[in-house]
């Protein structure tokens, strides 16, 4: 698995380049990277329906829609994510095993492939698969702005009442609290990578290179437009 070097914190162009990877190549990749502050919405999310949009216009934060199912998510610097672009054969479980490797030893895990300590959230996965190829992909809340992230998500009364809390802040936790000894959002980013994919080194792509030109093309032909990102759809039209 080839592990390509981190090249932009613009959630558009990243969430681009996993689509570009996964529709345009016939490579198995790793991606460790981080968005500015952003909020990433499921496939079949309403961005209304998820988001404090006046507090996130407010802040200038993006509501951007990503490929895969699953819920709303908030992004900053203090976020690492994940993504594994590869041929159907991969183990999505073995992947995040080897993730788990570098977590402490008092997790859990949820069948949704949640990862929990002390019953708080510390990690969300999400896929999509298209042909003979998958994209599964991680969120990582390290050292993340749990405060904010309380207030521009806004999930429904009934997902509240089905977790038994009063607000999203309740739910989760940043995995730094649990680390000893203290390591920075780099180390640790560095650390994965190395369990990861142990024999490859980081791949750069220059700015004009292919895949970052198509990604470029993609972001501002899709995930940089309402009609993507805000507009109603039916899951036939996206």
């Amino acid at each position: 698995m080839q592990v390509i070097q981190p090249w932009t914190t613009d959630p558009c162009l990243n969430l681009a380049f996993e689509e570009v990877l996964l529709k345009h190549t016939s490579g198995n990749f790793c991606l460790v990277w981080q968005n500015s502050p952003t909020v990433v919405i499921g496939r079949h999310q309403e961005a209304e329906d998820e988001v404090n949009l006046p507090l996130a216009d407010s802040l200038e934060i993006p509501v951007i829609r990503r490929i895969s199912g699953g819920g709303a998510v908030y992004h900053d610097n203090g976020t690492i994510n994940l993504s594994f672009i590869t041929e159907l054969s991969y183990s999505t479980d073995k992947l995040l095993q080897k993730v788990l490797h570098v977590f402490p030893r008092n997790i859990t895990s949820t069948k949704r492939n949640d990862v929990l300590i002390n019953g708080k959230k510390v990690l969300g996965t999400a896929q999509y698969q298209i042909g003979l190829r998958q994209l599964f992909h991680a969120s990582i809340l390290f050292n993340t702005d749990l405060e904010l992230l309380d207030q521009i998500l806004t999930p429904s009364s009934e997902k509240m009442h089905r977790h038994c809390i009063s607000s999203v802040i309740q739910r989760v936790t940043n995995l730094c609290e649990f680390i000893s000894p203290v390591q920075s959002i780099k180390r640790f980013a560095a650390d994965l990578i190395t369990v990861l994919c142990p024999d490859s080194k980081p791949l750069y792509l220059s700015p004009e290179h292919e895949l970052i030109l198509q990604t470029h093309r993609l972001a501002d032909q899709k995930y940089r437009t309402d009609k993507w990102n805000r507009i109603r759809k039916s899951s036939n039209d996206i």
